[in-house]
């Protein structure tokens, strides 16, 4: 009979245990699946982020094209334009007209050179600032994902060291269980 007990005894502090340590596993489980979903969310936001980026350095860039083929079609339309008061000037044989028309022209033709060249500083700077400011939002996102990475590990420690711990708490209850048990015998 003593044998008996024995082991229906040490049984029972087996089912304490084994329960305990299923319980631990799935708390183990969860926290490993909760961790998925966060890196997961994590690097929704982040891709958000660097499109978002993109996008408006995209259309800043097709501003700057479709302003550049508006300034070209303008400077036909001028040259087409001009060249028929041109023709008009010769028929009507108008060479002093035409020689002043003509210092206009290469004067308007030096100032949109340099109108031109002015533009284009400016339309680089504004692409520069646009890219430098992709590359700094590109940097700030690394840093975060650096720094969420650190903090999610630093948790998943934490919360693992407090289920070892109570484990093991559960474990040492457990075997000053069985030991009363089997001294009161």
């Amino acid at each position: 009979m003593d044998g008996k007990m024995r082991k229906v005894m040490a049984r029972i502090a087996n089912l304490a245990v084994s329960g305990s340590f299923a319980r631990w596993k799935d708390m183990v489980e969860e926290l490993v699946v909760q961790r998925v979903k966060v890196q997961r969310a994590l690097k929704k936001m982040l891709n958000r982020v660097m499109a978002a980026a993109f996008e408006k350095w995209y259309g800043n860039w097709q501003d700057a094209v479709e302003a550049r083929r508006a300034a070209e079609k303008e400077k036909e339309r001028i040259q087409k334009f001009l060249t028929k008061v041109i023709i008009k000037m010769q028929r009507k044989n108008l060479i002093g007209a035409f020689e002043r028309w003509d210092e206009f022209v290469q004067e308007k033709q030096v100032m949109e050179a340099k109108l031109r060249k002015a533009t284009a500083r400016l339309k680089m700077r504004a692409a520069a600032g646009v890219y430098e400011r992709w590359k700094e939002m590109t940097s700030e996102a690394k840093t975060m994902r650096v720094i969420l990475t650190r903090a999610l590990a630093k948790i998943k420690n934490r919360v693992l060291m407090g289920a070892w711990e109570r484990w093991m708490d559960m474990m040492d209850e457990a075997g000053t269980y069985t030991r009363s048990l089997f001294s009161s015998t």
